[in-house]
């Protein structure tokens, strides 16, 4: 959270945002970013599998359920 704490010039005064440059509050805002990506990125994924696992498990219940009925009845 410090990174948002800083002076960006380039942010009130474009033409002097090479300074930013040479500060290094550019590679700082880039690395964030990167982070920041990755872990929504893990998020994301997580999400597709809990809800791949979840249809498969859906799946095996009623395939079970089928088998079951039809040995019950057999």
């Amino acid at each position: 959270m410090a990174m948002f704490t800083g002076f960006n010039i380039g942010s009130y005064i474009p033409w002097l945002s090479w300074v930013d440059l040479i500060t290094g509050s550019i590679g700082r805002a880039e690395k964030v970013a990167k982070e920041f990506d990755e872990l929504l990125e893990e998020v994301i994924e997580e999400h597709v599998n809990k809800k791949k696992k979840r249809m498969l498990d859906e799946t095996m219940v009623n395939r079970a359920g089928l088998t079951h009925g039809l040995v019950k009845k057999g």
